[in-house]
C-alpha cells in the first residue's frame, strides 16, 4: 500500500546492496532528492552513477531525482556529527540501514566502549537520528532495519537474547558485549542482540518524538549483499557463503531477493498516514525469514512493546555517547 512517498530520503549504506536498491526503487516513484550516505565519496560517486542509468535502463531517463552524496563513518560519532553538520537542507524520511556483523572481531570495543557491532550498526544511527532532530533536519519519518534475528530465529540457529531484568545495567552489558560472556566474539549472537536493542530503542524514541514516525523493518534474509562477508572471516567462508549457501536458501525460500527486501523499506516509508505501519513498531517475517511481515510485539513475551525496556534500552545506548 502506497499512500505518498517522501520527497527527500537520506539512506545509510546507499552505495551497495540493499541500501542502494532502495535508493532506485524511490527515484522510480520520483522522490526529488536521495541522499546516499556513505563512507567513501568514489562509491559514493559510483552509486550515483548506478542510479542514473537504472532510471535509463527503466525508460525514465527524464527522472528529476537529485541524487546526492553524504560521506559519514556510523562506527565514528564525530563523522556522524559531521555528516549531519553538513547536509545542507532537511529530509523527509531517513532509512538507517548501514550495518554488518562488526568484522572479524565483533567484540572489539571501540573508543566509546561499545563493541564493533552495536558501533555499526546501532550507536552510530542513534547519533544520526538524535542530530538530525535536534539540528530540525528530519522532519516526518524514520526507519531502522532490524532482524528477525533480534527475536530468534532456529532458521539462523539463534537463540532469543534473554534478558533477566531488563535494566538500564544489563542493556549496557549487551552494549559493551560483558553480556555475552565468553561468546562476545561470536559474529551471529552479538548481531542478534544489537537488533534485539535497536528494536527496543526505536520504541523509546517513537513515543519520545511523536511528531515524527519511527518504525524498525527486517528487510528478510537476503540473498546478494556483503553482510555475511565481514572483515576478518575466511576467504574460503566468505566464498562459500556467497556462492553456495546463500544461493542454495534463496532457491528453498529461506532468502529473498534484494528488490523483495528492499521493497519491504518502500512500503514503510509511503505508508505516510502510518495506518498499516504505525510508529514504535517493529516489523520482521511472520515466519521464517522471507515472506508477508507481521508485528513483533507479541512475540517473545511482548517483550518489543515493554516501554520500561525501551527506554532502560535508550537510556543505554545513550551512556556511551560522548564518552
Amino acid at each position: 500500500m502506497i499512500s505518498a512517498a517522501p520527497k527527500s530520503v537520506l539512506i545509510t549504506g546507499a552505495n551497495s546492496g540493499l541500501g542502494l536498491e532502495c535508493a532506485r526503487q524511490l527515484a522510480l516513484l520520483n522522490v526529488e532528492r536521495i541522499v546516499i550516505g556513505c563512507r567513501s565519496e568514489a562509491k559514493g560517486k559510483q552509486a550515483q552513477e548506478d542510479l542514473k542509468q537504472a532510471m535509463a535502463k527503466a525508460g525514465n531517463s527524464s527522472n528529476k531525482t537529485k541524487f546526492e552524496v553524504l560521506l559519514m563513518d556510523l562506527s565514528d560519532i564525530p563523522s556522524v556529527k559531521k555528516a549531519v553538520a553538513t547536509l545542507a537542507t532537511p529530509v523527509e524520511s531517513l532509512v538507517m540501514n548501514a550495518g554488518g556483523l562488526g568484522g572479524g572481531n565483533p567484540g572489539n570495543l571501540t573508543k566509546n566502549g561499545v563493541s564493533m557491532t552495536v558501533a555499526t550498526n546501532l550507536l552510530g544511527h542513534v547519533v544520526l537520528f538524535d542530530g538530525l532532530v535536534q539540528a530540525n533536519k528530519l522532519t516526518k519519518s524514520a526507519i531502522y532495519a532490524g532482524s528477525e534475528a533480534a527475536r530468534g530465529e532456529w532458521r539462523m540457529m539463534l537463540p532469543s537474547t534473554k534478558v533477566k531484568s531488563g535494566s538500564k545495567q544489563e542493556f549496557q552489558s549487551m552494549c559493551d558485549g560483558s553480556f555475552y560472556g565468553n561468546k562476545s566474539q561470536d559474529l551471529s549472537i552479538t548481531y542478534a542482540g544489537t537488533k534485539f536493542l535497536a528494536a527496543l530503542w526505536v520504541g523509546a524514541v517513537a513515543r519520545a518524538h511523536p511528531n515524527l514516525r519511527v518504525v524498525t523493518v527486517s528487510p528478510g534474509h537476503t540473498a546478494g549483499t556483503g553482510i555475511f562477508e565481514p572483515e576478518g572471516l575466511p576467504n574460503v567462508a566468505k566464498f562459500l557463503m556467497k556462492n553456495l549457501v546463500l544461493p542454495l536458501q534463496y532457491l528453498f525460500g529461506m532468502a529473498q531477493s534484494k528488490e523483495t527486501s528492499a521493497k519491504r523499506y518502500v512500503d514503510v516509508l509511503c505508508d505516510s498516514t502510518g495506518t498499516t505501519y504505525p510508529s514504535g513498531t517493529f516489523f520482521a517475517s511472520k515466519r521464517g525469514l522471507t515472506g508477508p511481515i507481521a508485528d513483533q510485539s507479541t512475540y517473545y513475551n511482548k517483550v518489543f512493546s515493554n516501554q520500561t525496556y525501551q527506554d532502560n534500552a535508550s537510556d543505554a545506548i545513550h551512556s556511551f555517547i560522548d564518552v
